[in-house]
């Protein structure tokens, strides 16, 4: 029992503990080009965890040259939001990526990240979708993933309070 008990503390609690809470806004960009060959655009990156998280900004590879961050890599306070600039080039291609990635906490493998899809076209207007958060690069639109991680975290804890109450109780 000492063993399961010791094998919890080691390798679950601080799972539970990797993945800080954060969103950004917009959740969507539309990119409207018409006579400019620059559009600047900002994003609000919040870090609604307890503690300083950091955060990598990027696009794919391919989009490197047309897309340019005013940080690539930010730490943002406790119940703290930063805000990022970013430059499109006008081009050819019509939709990209922004990933917002978080960058893991004590050498945790775990790390959680936000898709932004980008619309590139002219005679478009801006729009804005509110706040989206999550702990997983994911185009899925449902939170079943959240919600299954949840319940496992959950589960697990209560787990090693059962086990902590059987080696207290012998």
């Amino acid at each position: 029992m000492k063993l399961l008990l010791t094998f919890f503390l080691i390798f679950f609690i601080p799972l539970s503990f990797a993945i800080g809470e954060f969103g950004v806004n917009p959740g969507k960009l539309d990119i409207s080009f018409d006579n400019n060959s620059v559009v600047k655009e900002h994003i609000q990156i919040y870090n609604m965890d307890l503690s300083d998280v950091k955060f990598r900004i990027f696009t794919e590879p391919a989009n490197e040259e047309i897309v340019i961050f005013s940080e690539q890599e930010v730490t943002i306070n406790p119940k703290d939001v930063r805000e990022i600039s970013i430059d499109f080039i006008k081009q050819e291609k019509q939709e990209l990526t922004i990933f917002i990635q978080q960058i893991p906490k004590n050498g945790a493998t775990i790390v959680g990240g936000i898709k932004i899809p980008v619309t590139l076209q002219g005679n478009f207007k801006k729009s804005t979708v509110p706040i989206i958060t999550g702990h997983v690069i994911s185009d899925n639109k449902s939170n079943i993933g959240t919600l299954i991680t949840s319940i496992v975290i959950i589960s697990l804890i209560v787990l090693g309070g059962f086990a902590i109450w059987k080696v207290i109780k012998w």
